[in-house]
Order: structure tokens, then C-alpha cells, then sequence
């Protein structure tokens, strides 16, 4: 929908600022829609799937760095590590990056970053700009720590959750699974899976 002054305007038959289905390729993918070359097939992450998955098939894949949800990044993953293919650690180049700590397939360290003595970070994970991982934490699959996030040391993230810019995550704390930890909080205790 669209908001218009505070409220929302879903329009005729609720399709109001729906873009999905403007056409950008007349000669595109056929759409579910019936049409081709809408937008969603090139946007959506059902589309972008496919096609991610088409090209493993064909070998034309040189190099993936998913950037957005957890459970799409997941998908991607999977479906590479389906066909074989083992994604790649990227870091950048001005990450630190201890000889101590394990980094798992996929994993995407970035600018600034800090990861430091027997760290362990799991598959397909992003350390964003400026996040400083402490001595022993553990970080399971398919993780997100946002930009400037800490980590203080021996902290455990569970699968598939997301820590939020500037969060702080106190010495010894456990994040359960799917958990989402907002921007700038200050985490002194476990928190139990599912929680956002």
C-alpha cells in the first residue's frame, strides 16, 4: 500500500503503488500474471532464486555475495550448496581477522570489522562495517551482526538471528535462535529463541 497523510491507501482492488506487475521487458520472463517482463520477475526473491539456481546449473556462476534477509540468504545457500557449489568467505580488506578464530563458508566480513581470538562464526554469516567480535563467542549459521554491533567475549548467537546496529552484547550471553536484537540495545541477559 501507500500512506498518505499518516493513513493508508490501498486504492482500487488494494493495489495502490503495487509496481510488481509494471512491465520493464516486453520481450522478458513470463510472469505468473500472465504478462511478460513484469518487475516481479526480475525483483522477487522467488525470481531471483530461480535464476540463481539456473545459472549454477548452466556453470555460468562466478561469484554470489547475497545481501539482504536471513532466511532469503539462506535459500540462496542452500540451493548453491545443493548443486555443489561452496560459497566463498569474503573480507574485506581492512577487516581483523585473528589466525585463532573459524570463519564457515559464505560468511561475509566487513569493512572495519574485528573478530578476534577463537571466535568462531558459522556458515553464511555477515559481520557488518565497524562489528567487533570478542574472544570466544560463537556465532551460529546464518547470522547477521548489523554495523558497529559488539560482541563482548564468550557471547553464543544462535542460528538465524540478527543483531542490531550498535547493540551490545554483555560478556557470557547466549542470543537463541530467529531472535532479533534491535539497534543500539544493551543485552546483560539470555535471551530465549524467537524474541525480537
Amino acid at each position: 500500500g501507500l500512506v498518505i497523510d499518516g493513513k493508508i491507501y490501498r486504492g482500487f482492488n488494494h493495489a495502490a503503488a503495487d509496481v510488481g506487475h509494471t512491465v520493464i521487458d516486453l520481450n522478458g520472463r513470463k510472469c505468473r500474471c500472465g504478462n511478460f517482463g513484469c518487475v516481479e520477475t526480475y525483483s522477487s526473491y522467488e525470481s531471483i532464486a530461480q535464476r540463481f539456481e539456473e545459472k549454477i546449473k548452466q556453470g555460468s556462476l562466478d561469484f554470489i555475495c547475497a545481501i539482504g534477509t536471513i532466511s532469503s540468504r539462506k535459500a540462496l545457500y542452500n540451493i548453491a550448496k545443493k548443486h555443489g557449489w561452496s560459497p566463498q568467505i569474503v573480507r574485506h580488506a581492512t577487516a581483523t581477522i585473528s589466525e585463532s578464530c573459524k570463519v564457515g563458508s559464505g560468511t561475509y566480513i566487513g569493512p572495519k570489522s574485528v573478530v578476534n581470538a577463537h571466535a568462531i562464526a558459522g556458515q553464511n554469516c555477515i559481520i557488518n562495517t565497524g562489528a567487533i567480535i570478542e574472544h570466544d563467542c560463537i556465532i551460529g549459521d546464518h547470522v547477521n551482526i548489523s554495523p558497529s554491533a559488539t560482541l563482548c567475549g564468550n557471547v553464543k548467537i544462535l542460528n538465524g538471528s540478527l543483531i542490531g546496529a550498535g547493540a551490545t552484547i554483555l560478556p557470557g550471553v547466549e542470543i537463541g535462535t530467529q531472535c532479533i536484537i534491535g539497534a543500539g540495545a544493551v543485552v546483560t541477559s539470555n535471551i530465549k529463541s524467537s524474541t525480537t
